[in-house]
């Protein structure tokens, strides 16, 4: 062979292995998990599905089936009662100039295989028609506005997934109280007790992505004796944001917060229901996932109860565990 010969084979060579990198790449994003990525922790056959923490989704990047870049999540909205209402996604601009919001159902995205980052099915021809992002509608949850802004993605967006009905009556009825939250202002929150004691800070929100819910609100002890540097789960209702949003307020006491204190390195899998369980009769509460005709995507009614006897909810190592603190 003589050496144009070999130098045409080498470049020919070398432009279909580049060809083939490509389209594993672009494989790679036309390829979502079912559902968001957990990343809470080994879980087993029964556990909740779609768990993940908010600052996990909070900065992730956004892109289409294609492996367009779309944006970023900048924020998780939700309200009082600690439902998911939407995500604030920025696109648009040059290195954050001249970018534009939009607000983004969390039932709309899914996440590749490696939870990095958030899929969202639709054109960016499409993105360009998205409901205006109206502020004074967005911060009080206006009903219209709401109701416009899934309609939107339920027709445009296949990936769309309809949340349990009764989740979306219940989301329903606290938008028009426009009382609502933001996740990224709500981590890192000083924490006190009924007695406007000192008892940490809340590192993350944990999100059950199936049902639009808030989980766990996780808090990292400081001032509770033989707690100090522990985390603990709690379930969102045993938390009050003041108004101000400058302080939450956790309904508990001491030895309730040191009985499910657990070590950094010693992570509960926060998806297991029989962890989950535990945690909610701690606070004399009946997990939402119990509740008669309530269960997630998927589920079947067999395993909507919380029987699973033999799960022992015990900690389990996890990418969690290796995660730094606050995020």
């Amino acid at each position: 062979m003589n050496k144009t010969a070999l130098s045409l084979s080498i470049a020919v060579f070398t432009a279909v292995a580049a060809s083939l990198q490509a389209a594993e790449g672009v494989s790679k994003a036309r390829t979502p998990s079912a559902k968001m990525s957990g990343t809470t922790g080994m879980q087993s056959e029964g556990d909740l599905e779609g768990v993940v923490r908010a600052s996990r989704v909070i900065g992730s990047e956004v892109r289409n089936n294609e492996g367009e870049k779309l944006g970023k999540v900048e924020d998780i909205v939700l309200n009082t009662n600690g439902d998911i209402l939407y995500t604030v996604v920025s696109y648009g601009g040059f290195v954050g100039i001249g970018e534009k919001q939009i607000a983004v159902p969390l039932q709309s995205f899914h996440t590749e295989m490696s939870g990095r980052t958030m899929i969202l099915d639709i054109s960016k021809e499409s993105m360009k028609n998205v409901p205006t992002y109206d502020a004074s509608k967005a911060e009080t949850a206006d009903p219209s506005w709401m109701t416009n802004m899934r309609d939107y993605f339920t027709r445009e967006s296949s990936g769309y997934r309809s949340w349990n009905e009764r989740s979306a009556q219940r989301a329903g009825m606290q938008e028009q109280q426009g009382a609502i939250r933001h996740a990224s202002k709500i981590i890192g929150l000083d924490t006190h007790n009924q007695q406007n004691q000192n008892i940490g800070e809340v590192q993350d929100l944990v999100l059950d992505s199936n049902q639009g819910r808030i989980l766990y609100a996780l808090v990292e002890i400081e001032d509770i004796p033989d707690a100090e540097g522990k985390y603990v789960a709690l379930p969102w209702s045993s938390i009050q944001v003041e108004p101000q949003g400058r302080v939450a307020t956790i309904n508990a006491d001491n030895s309730t917060l040191q009985a499910l204190a657990y070590d950094r390195d010693n992570m509960p899998n926060l998806s297991s229901r029989s962890f989950g369980e535990r945690v909610y009769k701690q606070f004399n509460q009946q997990p939402y996932w119990t509740t008669y005709g309530f269960r997630g995507e998927g589920e079947t009614p067999s395993m909507k109860p919380m029987k699973e006897k033999s799960k022992s909810g015990m900690p389990s190592r996890s990418m969690d565990k290796d995660m730094p603190e606050g995020q």
